[in-house]
């Protein structure tokens, strides 16, 4: 049991990287705000993909406490996500644009 406690702590710790991963508004007309809060000093990657996996836009080397400002033009209506990739993470925030 004691091998499985060191196991969840470890997986909280590694979590703890990113505190705060939003977008909004959302839904949204392709105009929204990525807050963007680390917990290291690690830099971070942001890509804005739509449903097949195509990058539509990224942002390299965010740090610390970051808004991003994302204006998507001349995008179809529907589900896209944005990424944030930091160390060996990734984690994905679903956006509808309407």
């Amino acid at each position: 049991t004691d091998t499985s406690i060191l196991i969840v702590v470890s997986a909280i710790v590694d979590d703890l990287i990113i505190e705060k991963f939003e977008v909004y508004p959302n839904p949204n007309n392709g105009e929204f705000v990525v807050d963007i809060q680390l917990n290291s000093d690690e830099k971070g990657v942001l890509s804005i993909t739509n449903v097949l996996g195509q990058q539509l836009l990224e942002f390299n080397e965010l740090i610390n406490k970051q808004l991003v400002p994302v204006k998507l033009k001349d995008v179809p209506t529907g589900v896209y996500f944005a990424i944030l990739y930091v160390k060996d993470k990734a984690i994905t925030r679903k956006i509808i644009m309407r």
